[in-house]
């Protein structure tokens, strides 16, 4: 059974998520608190992690930079082409919008859980538009980022401390992520019809 940690503050949209994840059986999931995901993932040592928080792409990174790679999807209210170039920055395996059916949202962690990447790539005027008015030397970073070159690796070919092409992504993740909505919690009520339950919060400790 697939482990599935849902990060967010909200938790009637994390209910929500929770109960499509769950469908079937096939996905065992416990959702947690943003400040408390590094801890959970280091604890529980899921296979997927699915982020909801305005700071999910920062997040994502963060969770990246873990001794053991982990797989994150993330959730946002619209899919925009901005937001894509921010998830290949960050590192995310996948990008579901709150219109993303729930079958489609179960095979995206699946196929991430198998280590496959169903993130497409980013339209050439999305990237180029991105790309505008960066400094030299962040335009490279975010040029091997978009090539999913990892953080090391940057900071050898760029001679650059390592700590300072963590600061750099993070800021390009930061610059990009930030036209991100969510979608109201209410209507996360209306659709599940059972926003109350958290489904499958007890078969992640079994």
């Amino acid at each position: 059974m697939t482990r599935v940690l849902l990060v967010g503050d909200r938790p009637v949209v994390l209910a929500g998520l929770g109960s499509h994840l769950a469908h079937g059986g096939a996905l065992a999931v416990v959702d947690g608190a943003p400040p408390d995901a590094l801890l959970l993932t280091t604890e529980l040592h899921p296979e997927v992690i699915v982020v909801d928080s305005p700071g999910g792409f920062l997040l994502c990174h963060e969770l990246k930079q873990l001794a053991r790679r982990q797989r994150v999807v993330l959730h946002v209210a619209h899919r925009t082409p901005q937001l894509l170039v921010a998830a290949w920055v960050a590192g995310a395996e996948g990008l579901a919008g709150a219109g993303t059916p729930p079958s489609r949202l179960t095979e995206i962690v699946r196929l991430a859980a198998a280590g496959r990447r169903t993130l497409p790539r980013p339209a050439i005027p999305a990237v180029r538009a991105a790309g505008r008015r960066l400094e030299p030397i962040d335009l490279s970073v975010f040029g091997m980022r978009m090539h999913d070159v990892p953080s090391h690796e940057i900071s050898g070919a760029l001679r650059l401390d390592p700590l300072e092409v963590d600061r750099r992504v993070r800021s390009l993740v930061a610059h990009l992520s930030r036209d991100q909505s969510h979608v109201p919690e209410a209507d996360w009520a209306r659709r599940s019809g059972r926003a109350g339950r958290n489904a499958g919060m007890s078969a992640c400790q079994q």
